[in-house]
């Protein structure tokens, strides 16, 4: 059960037993029939370990900050977008247009009344189609059960409890998805079944229909050569989309092409504030311009916005050097490492200014070697950076 949506099994195993298992219908050889108290018995183990699943994976995704926080999107956003995605995953799935790598969730760009009327429709559509399988349940239980495996399977990760700021991501549906292919599937045959001369006509119709998702794919594939690509791809599909914006300007960051990285960053801080991801990359590329008290002020929003940031930390800490604030950049590289002790760039700051902070109450070579040498061995021996700062702190030591 290592994907969120698997705590679902034990409750889909059930819908199994309806059908195509019929257990509710018969028994084994020698034994009475089951009812439904009794199937949901014996999966009792399975729903204590779903249940212990669920608990463990929300604690850790709160922990760490991927969990959105209760007051970061409201319970109504919440469910407007829930209502409107699951229409969405149905209609990519038999019309796949515009499929991008991140779609920022409208809580986010849109207010909220804009979302009704579009949220009211897809409930409605959704109320239509349960009570069409809940009617056709003794004629056609596989409409039923596959329903319910596309409502139930998705639930987990359709946004009630809210993982990271996309509205929807294609990747939830691969799983729930296949509830709806037994519906397809099944009615199809039983369509076909009683129209034989149509066969032909259907399988034509189906090599076509596969066909062109082949080409579809191939297209959707080529996106995805390079980050670059991805993120425009996803531009072009929306032009707002903030995560795609501060994407691009961490690749042009990369490249070296900073104006390119800086209109990126800045763009995405202009249509989200709040993205303390954007800021911080706005605090790199102000350090790069060499624009010191720039970098200050975006990497103070940072920490505004996401507290337990350990990369915002490093970088203001590296800005604040760069102004001569040797005692405030200690705290905010300290406190980077407190969060995250791995973070290369905050070992390697925090190292030279052990090693060279002009305060002899702040230098201490001997602590700068240990943190150089905990990045060295953590590199392999192979980082330069690593191996010229630890030889600075050898110096500073005297040795």
């Amino acid at each position: 059960m290592a994907k969120p949506m698997l705590v679902t099994v034990p409750g889909l195993l059930l819908a199994l037993d309806l059908w195509p298992l019929g257990r509710l219908r018969r028994g084994a050889v020698g034994e009475p029939r089951p009812t439904w108290p009794g199937l949901v018995v014996e999966k009792i183990p399975l729903f204590a370990l779903s249940a212990i699943s669920a608990l463990v994976t929300v604690w850790t995704q709160r922990t760490w900050g991927a969990v959105a926080s209760l007051g970061a999107i409201s319970w109504p956003w919440r469910f407007v977008n829930a209502a409107v995605s699951l229409v969405t995953y149905l209609v990519k799935t038999v019309w796949p247009s515009s499929i991008s790598c991140f779609v920022p969730h409208p809580a986010t760009l849109h207010p909220l009344t804009s979302w009704i009327p579009l949220a009211i429709g897809s409930a409605v559509l959704l109320l239509g189609i349960s009570a069409w399988a809940l009617r056709a349940r003794r004629a056609h239980p596989y409409l039923l059960v596959g329903w319910v495996w596309y409502l139930v399977m998705i639930g987990p990760v359709i946004g009630i409890l809210q993982v990271g700021d996309q509205a929807w991501a294609s990747r939830y549906a691969y799983l729930p998805l296949i509830g709806v292919s037994l519906m397809a599937a099944f009615g199809t045959r039983d369509l076909i079944g009683r129209r034989p001369e149509a066969r032909p006509v259907a399988a034509a119709f189906a090599v076509v229909v596969l066909a062109a998702f082949g080409v579809s794919a191939w297209a959707q594939t080529r996106t995805w050569r390079a980050s670059l690509t991805l993120f425009e791809h996803a531009l072009r599909i929306a032009p707002d989309n903030w995560f795609a914006h501060n994407a691009l300007g961490a690749v042009a960051l990369d490249q070296g092409r900073l104006d390119e990285a800086r209109a990126h960053v800045e763009a995405a801080i202009r249509i989200l504030p709040s993205y303390a991801d954007a800021n911080d990359n706005l605090c790199i590329v102000s350090l790069d311009q060499n624009r010191p008290l720039e970098a200050v002020a975006a990497g103070r929003r940072a920490l505004e916005l996401r507290p337990r940031f350990p990369e915002a930390h490093a970088n203001l800490a590296i800005a604040l050097l760069a102004l001569g604030r040797w005692a405030d950049a200690r705290e905010h590289l300290e406190e980077a490492l407190r969060e995250s002790p791995d973070l290369l760039r905050a070992e390697l700051a925090l190292a030279t200014l052990l090693a060279t902070a002009p305060d002899p109450a702040l230098r201490d070579p001997a602590r700068a070697i240990e943190v150089a040498l905990d990045a060295v061995r953590r590199t392999g021996s192979r980082d330069p950076r690593s191996l010229a700062v630890l030889a600075s702190a050898y110096a500073a030591a005297g040795h």
